[in-house]
């Protein structure tokens, strides 16, 4: 297991300019890859309130 940690910035909506950080876990580091790459997609093409601003496989504070 690949875990995935990371900082959402919310674009749109009432969360509007608030960050959050998470994490979530994947099989493959190239699932983990694949996954970062739709939400980058997605938020470019504005089908996301929120866009990836910061992404690590380590658990360091933000």
């Amino acid at each position: 297991m690949t875990t995935l940690y990371f900082t959402r910035l919310f674009i749109r909506g009432n969360l509007n300019g608030l960050t959050h950080t998470d994490k979530i876990s994947f099989p493959s580091v190239a699932r983990c890859v694949q996954w970062k790459d739709a939400i980058n997609k997605n938020a470019s093409l504005g089908r996301l309130d929120y866009r990836i601003v910061d992404s690590s496989f380590q658990n360091y504070q933000r």
